[in-house]
């Protein structure tokens, strides 16, 4: 009982940051058919990092969150609860809504197509606006939406990780992609680089 208590007054974790503030964002997709299902957890997920100034650390984000990939209707279903309760508004619904349409014909099309919330642990506060639409048409070919408020995020350029090591490790990531829409990654390396040479 103790520990429900302190889980509920947990504080939630930050929203992820408005578009036009983040200059990297990376994503990790995760396929967990080989390990045991748990509960709480989806056999495939998406995994975010979000970076807005300095230097691009990847070893610390500025923000990160695990998205579960869900089937489209559990989550429209929880965004018309949200709705029916006054906690949404018709504007809002309306993304969900279209982005669940675009889901059910990708999945019409044969391709697999997933939808999730970005929330806060522990338990399910799910941000308002806030979600993640998935396409995955085989194994190398993934495209992922990440809705943000009025703003969105495509991530279409999904590729398999650099292999770490002779075995690749069983939780590993099976594509990543990265959104740098201003070069600011090829930026910090120049500037390393330059650093390194001794240049001004």
């Amino acid at each position: 009982m103790a520990s429900q208590t302190k889980a509920q007054k947990a504080p939630l974790l930050p929203r992820l940051f408005p578009v036009d503030c983040i200059r990297v964002l990376q994503a990790q997709f995760f396929d967990n058919s080989a390990s045991p299902p748990k509960r709480g957890h989806s056999q495939f997920a998406l995994k975010l990092f979000a970076w807005t100034d300095g230097n691009i650390d990847f070893q610390q984000p500025h923000w990160w969150r695990v998205v579960q990939l869900l089937e489209p209707s559990k989550v429209l279903k929880l965004a018309k609860g949200k709705r029916d309760a006054g906690e949404m508004t018709a504007d809002q619904f309306a993304q969900y809504q279209l982005a669940y349409e675009g889901a059910a014909r990708m999945i019409e099309e044969g391709s697999r197509a997933w939808m999730g919330h970005i929330g806060s642990p522990p338990g399910k506060h799910y941000f308002v606006g806030q979600f993640v639409l998935a396409r995955w048409e085989d194994e190398d070919t993934l495209r992922a939406v990440v809705f943000n408020g009025d703003s969105n995020i495509l991530l279409d350029g999904f590729k398999k990780p650099r292999k770490r090591g002779r075995i690749a490790k069983a939780n590993a990531p099976k594509l990543v992609a990265l959104y740098d829409p201003n070069a600011a990654l090829q930026r910090q390396d120049d500037i390393d680089e330059a650093n390194r040479r001794g240049a001004p």
